[in-house]
């Protein structure tokens, strides 16, 4: 019997070994998957912080891509506005103040500013439509000077301390400038300087 006791201790401490050589694997393979895990978790919370960051970012560039299509609408306003000759501070106000009154179904500001129907407190800032141009008339036949040609012939004059006066009243008053044109302007529409 003592044969086998020892034949069955041998089995006994064979299987134990293996059992043994498999809990160590089994433990090997669970530390690995505990640093894929911790690993994979530093992953996700990098990812997490990444999705943050463009969830961030992409609402900034929401309120900014706001922001710049109220600076183009605010633009395309005053392009409108000025193009239609409204070159008064209070005028621009005005036709902004009545225009947005007109509600979300109004016309675009350079359609409502051509019309007929506008306010007369924007219709007083609107200068009138100029009167036709008349056709230029037909060139004149060359004819050689007589007398020898004067170098200067032609060039503007000089302005003087008081035509700079003139001149910055008429910048800051229409309506003078209107009257004296032909101070500040030459035949051919060149300013002078």
């Amino acid at each position: 019997m003592s044969e086998e006791k020892e034949e069955f201790s041998e089995r006994v401490n064979a299987r134990i070994r293996k059992l043994v050589e498999r809990a160590k694997e089994a433990e090997a393979k669970a530390s690995e998957a505990v640093s894929k895990l911790t690993a994979s978790e530093a992953h996700i919370a990098t990812l997490e912080k990444t999705i943050t960051q463009h969830q961030d970012l992409t609402a900034q560039i929401a309120l900014k891509d706001e922001e710049i299509a109220g600076i183009k609408r605010g633009f395309e306003t005053e392009r409108a506005v000025l193009g239609a000759g409204i070159t008064d501070p209070e005028g621009v106000e005005m036709a902004k103040l009545f225009h947005s009154r007109l509600g979300e179904d109004a016309p675009p500001m350079s359609e409502w500013l051509a019309g007929d129907s506008l306010p007369k407190a924007v219709a007083a800032y609107v200068p009138a439509a100029p009167s036709p141009v008349a056709p230029p008339a037909p060139d004149a036949p060359v004819v050689a000077p007589t007398h020898p040609v004067n170098a200067n012939a032609g060039a503007a004059p000089q302005p003087t301390y008081e035509r700079k006066a003139d001149l910055k009243h008429a910048l800051q008053n229409p309506e003078y400038y209107k009257a004296n044109r032909h101070l500040f302007v030459t035949e051919d529409g060149k300013a002078i300087k």
